[in-house]
């Protein structure tokens, strides 16, 4: 009887996240997306911990991590 409520309950509470099928945020994954390349300096992160400047072809861009989002502050 316990393994059937286990089986009922907790196991479609832990499958959740697989079905959501969203990734992990990581520091790799937001500088794929903020498009960063070699020869960039260095991503400076706002004491929030959601937004990083990078510094980009002569353009300073704020990156928003929660969206996804870029914007173009200094061009």
């Amino acid at each position: 009887m316990l393994k059937l409520a286990f089986s009922l309950v907790l196991l479609p509470v832990l499958g959740c996240p697989a079905l959501a099928g969203q990734k992990a945020v990581t520091i790799d994954a937001l500088m794929e997306a903020a498009g960063r390349r070699a020869g960039e300096g260095p991503a400076i992160w706002a004491p929030n911990g959601n937004e990083f400047v990078v510094s980009k072809s002569g353009t300073l861009a704020i990156y928003d991590a929660p969206s996804g989002k870029q914007r173009d502050v200094i061009q």
